[in-house]
């Protein structure tokens, strides 16, 4: 559907969809509400999608729409301060909500550099990283049905352990 997406951002219509986001690192996002873009950090994007929705249905009897997050990385902070002054024309007061369509967002997003630098942040991206990034969009729901892991250590343990148990280990790429 957005097929001149910046490959430095994924795009998911659910909470349900987003990915579990690494000790050490953080993402920018923009969620759509009410035709108009709100563009934020967090180092957890399900949570604070989920107090936004929250905020919306009790103060503002509103849903987020579609949501766009970027690769994690450890200077989300300083690209969402770029994001925001990218985009400041459109900004609504001293919000973080911008007057602009979802599309609009997307067509137009700057290139950011998403630095992950081992030596500051003490965070390695690993093969079982990678791996397990890959499928907590969809077995996050799984996992907390069937085991309560609702945070991300117990998730890794939990399948590192299943892993382990079958003969498989989590070397890092070399």
């Amino acid at each position: 559907e957005y097929k001149k997406m910046n490959k430095q951002w994924s795009v998911v219509k659910t909470r349900k969809e987003l990915p579990i986001i690494p000790n050490g690192v953080g993402v920018c996002y923009a969620v759509e509400i009410n035709g108009k873009v709100k563009i934020g950090c967090t180092k957890n994007i399900r949570t604070r999608m989920a107090t936004i929705t929250e905020q919306l249905i009790k103060y503002a009897d509103a849903a987020i729409g579609c949501i766009a997050y970027t690769k994690p990385h450890i200077n989300y902070k300083g690209n969402e301060r770029l994001l925001h002054s990218h985009f400041a024309p459109k900004r609504k007061d001293s919000t973080e909500l911008f007057e602009m369509s979802f599309d609009y967002f997307l067509e137009n997003i700057p290139t950011l550099n998403l630095e992950i630098d081992e030596e500051q942040s003490g965070y390695k991206i690993t093969s079982a990283d990678m791996f397990l990034s890959s499928l907590f969009p969809a077995y996050t729901v799984y996992l907390e049905k069937e085991y309560g892991a609702s945070f991300l250590d117990e998730q890794i343990e939990y399948i590192v352990d299943k892993a382990e148990k079958l003969g498989s280990s989590f070397a890092p790429f070399e």
